[in-house]
Formats: C-alpha cells, structure tokens, sequence
C-alpha cells in the first residue's frame, strides 16, 4: 500500500469519478484504476462499485477512506512541520572564537526577538567553516579570515586585537624603551601559534 495508490482512492471518491480525479491528480485515468484495483487486492476487499452513472462505497470502501483520510492527514501535518522546522532553522558555522566568546551572547538576544527560530551550530576552524559552507552545509559561517574566492560574500561584524604576551624578563624588557621590529624579536624564539586554517595572522619571519 503506497500514498499515492490512498491519494487516487480519495479522489476518486471526493469528485465521484475516475476522470475528474486524474485531472486533479495530474496522471493518467489508467493508473488511477491501477491503484485502486491494487488497493481492493492487497485488501481483498471491494471497495467501490461502479456504475455508468456513479461510483458508491461499500461499507468496507468507507471504513478504508475514512482511514485514508486519516492517514493522508498525518503524512500531511508532519511534512508540513518538519518542513516549518526546516524553515526557521539556521545552520550556522563559527570559528573557534565567535563561537566560544561571540554567539553566546548573541543568540540568547536575537532569540527574544525571533521565538520561533532555531540553531544547528558547527564549529571548526576559520578554513574548515569556508569550506563546509561551499559544500552547503550551512546557511551562514562566522570566520576571523577573508580569501579572494569570489563565491563568497564577507561583511566585517566583529574586531578584536591580538597582542604579544612575553614573559617579563631582563631580555624582552630591553624592547620597552627601545623599539625593535617584531621579526627581529621573535626570529630566533619559541613561538606558540594557532592551528592551521585558523583565521588569525599567522607570523611571517
């Protein structure tokens, strides 16, 4: 038993004939008889008796349509919540900051003002986001990095400022009162760096 063999069983009896029915349903008068033909065998049971004039349940025909209904009613109702659920859902991609300092402030406020609407949060690095965003996985990425791709589209929403953190020691104290460029400094020193693909500056020596 398919959806489409109850859809052509209830318009069938809806508009009292098979024409009228393959003209709503937009196929064939043929296939509509197919289904119902199938339906009476899976069910071994009439279900409509048929005329030259006009087409009657039997008393097993109403108990099936009144059971189509039902059932068509369900599909329908869920199709069309999942598919309100669909639309109020934003899939969203964030780097490692927005997403760990940025959207838990941000979203709390704009659910207020948006109730109905619902988030499914990826997080990755600033690459990994730009790349799951060409594939389609999400419908909007937050990255701390722009490229040359023309198929993105970049709007600036957030700055912030990374700064050199040194221990306070007799040979970087020296820089204080005389300024030396950065690569000089750290040319030959340890560094700690983000991971690759991150959208932060990576230094260049």
């Amino acid at each position: 038993m398919e959806f489409k063999q109850l859809q052509s069983f209830v318009a069938v009896v809806d508009y009292g004939s098979f024409t009228k029915a393959s003209e709503k349903l937009f196929i064939s008068q043929p296939t509509i008889s197919t289904h119902i033909r199938m339906l009476e065998e899976e069910l071994q049971s009439c279900l409509l008796v048929r005329t030259t004039k006009s087409i009657e349940l039997t008393p097993r025909g109403q108990e099936f349509y009144e059971c189509a209904i039902s059932i068509l009613s369900l599909k329908n109702n869920l199709l069309e919540s999942w598919n309100n659920e669909a639309k109020n859902t934003i899939h969203l991609g964030a780097s490692t900051i927005p997403s760990t300092y940025l959207l838990p402030e941000l979203l709390p406020a704009y659910k207020k003002l948006h109730p109905e609407t619902y988030y499914n949060i990826y997080q990755s690095d600033s690459q990994g986001i730009l790349e799951k965003i060409l594939e389609g996985r999400f419908n909007l990425g937050l990255v701390g990095m722009t490229c040359e791709d023309e198929r993105f589209c970049f709007k600036p929403f957030y700055h912030d400022q990374m700064v050199l953190i040194t221990p306070k020691t007799s040979y970087f104290a020296q820089f204080q009162t005389k300024p030396i460029p950065l690569d000089l400094i750290l040319k030959s020193e340890p560094v700690i760096l983000r991971e690759e693909g991150s959208g932060r500056l990576q230094p260049r020596f």
